[in-house]
């Protein structure tokens, strides 16, 4: 599980650092939304692996739902593009 952790922040640092170098700034609200989304993602993922590891399982579960909600608003937004992140 921590692997895939590692690997989600790598891509969204790799993904934040292009878009700071890009020119282009289509749709920039929503892809600073997502960004947001993304690194909130990341680190709710982070307390439920250390929760899980520390055997606090209803802790995990409730960031978990927590996770579940930033996913949901995260697909929506994909679903619908700027004019409803804006």
């Amino acid at each position: 599980m921590r692997i895939m952790y590692t690997i989600s922040v790598e891509i969204g640092g790799g993904i934040a650092a292009d878009r700071r170098r890009s020119r282009a700034k289509r749709n920039p609200v929503l892809n600073d939304t997502m960004l947001h989304l993304h690194a909130r993602a990341c680190q709710v993922v982070f307390e439920i692996i250390t929760l899980m590891e520390n055997g606090l399982a209803d802790g995990a579960m409730a960031r978990w739902r927590t996770l579940h909600e930033i996913t949901v608003v995260a697909t929506i937004l994909a679903e619908h593009g700027e004019e409803l992140a804006v």
